[in-house]
């Protein structure tokens, strides 16, 4: 990678992530249940890659993980 398409890596990083965590957040405040979100983000990423290198199993444990963190962030700031 070089040239603009590196120059523009860490900016269009930096919004995939933004727009990941809040398309997962909306996802928990939805079902407000960190299993049923979790395995909505899990069914439909690896229904779309069939083939992806991380087993179903991992890739769920990677998800939950994620949830697990917005569910956190959700209900400290329903607390404040």
């Amino acid at each position: 990678m070089y040239g603009d398409e590196a120059n523009s890596y860490l900016a269009r990083s930096l919004e995939a992530a933004v727009e990941e965590y809040a398309r997962l957040e909306t996802i928990y405040l939805r079902v407000r249940d960190i299993e049923i979100a979790t395995e909505e983000v899990a069914s439909s990423f690896l229904v779309e890659n069939p083939d992806y290198f991380l087993t179903p199993e991992i890739y769920r444990g990677i998800c939950r993980q994620m949830i697990k963190h917005i569910a956190k962030c959700v209900n400290a700031r329903i607390a404040s």
